[in-house]
């Protein structure tokens, strides 16, 4: 049987002990197999007899050690790139769904008896939003989003930038969808409430309240805000992701160091 490990103490003086997998394990000279003296650090392949006692240490070569390393990093980065692959299919799908319940699906629906159901897509609620009055959102386009709309319009961009900008720190930008909705949400419950609350008797105050009271939420909240999610979920692993740096800058082995 073999394994890897590092000598804890060389063979002068007494005999030399080499740890594997946190146990010492004590070697003689003559189990000692390498041209090269054994030191503290040096990373040796140790056999074992039937035993379980050290029947011969051999030393890894730099040039082996670098080897290793490098197979080690290549399978990592093939593995990280197929994860990165299915993260970025998922956060391309995710955008096209977000995009699609953002501009043509039902946010919100209001069920009148006077003047029957009225829909609203996430960007005609920009619009109720921004003029704070859910019957002048009626007239979509008239009141137009406003600052609303800017925010919302950058974030079915922001996904896109890791494309464009390789920084894992870009992949911050998946989670602004989900803060736009949550800001716009925030916002439709806090105009719903003071419509609610509001003592006004006239006859467009009643009508507001009343459609405040019978608004309802869409397939398109729902998608989006599923869509949102994802985007979160992928640019956290994302920003989770441990970043390999190539062979060219890791530092060399201990004992390459310790020869230098």
């Amino acid at each position: 049987m073999k394994k890897r490990g590092k000598i804890l103490r060389d063979g002068y003086g007494g005999p030399g002990i080499v740890m594997i997998e946190g146990q010492q394990y004590p070697f003689s000279d003559e189990a000692w197999k390498s041209d090269v003296p054994p030191r503290l650090g040096l990373v040796v392949d140790v056999e074992f007899d039937e035993l379980s006692r050290v029947s011969s240490v051999s030393a890894i070569s730099d040039t082996q050690l670098l080897a290793e390393l490098d197979s080690a990093a290549q399978t990592r980065s093939r593995k990280g790139s197929r994860e990165l692959g299915a993260l970025g299919l998922l956060t391309l799908v995710a955008i096209i769904v977000l995009v699609v319940s953002w501009l043509f699906l039902t946010t919100i629906s209001v069920q009148l008896p006077a003047a029957g159901q009225m829909q609203y897509t996430f960007w005609q609620v920009l619009e109720v939003v921004h003029s704070h009055n859910l019957l002048l959102g009626m007239d979509h386009g008239s009141a137009g989003a406003g600052l609303y709309g800017m925010l919302t319009l950058l974030a079915m961009i922001a996904p896109l930038i890791p494309y464009f900008w390789t920084d894992r720190r870009a992949a911050i930008a998946g989670f602004l969808p989900l803060v736009v909705m949550l800001v716009v949400g925030l916002s439709l419950r806090a105009l719903r409430g003071t419509a609610s609350s509001s003592d006004e008797s006239s006859v467009v105050a009643q009508m507001n309240g009343a459609a405040w009271k019978a608004m309802s939420l869409g397939w398109g909240a729902y998608l989006s805000l599923l869509a949102g999610i994802c985007l979160a979920v992928s640019s956290t692993a994302t920003l989770l992701t441990v970043h390999t740096p190539p062979p060219e800058q890791r530092h060399p082995p201990r004992s390459h160091r310790a020869a230098a």
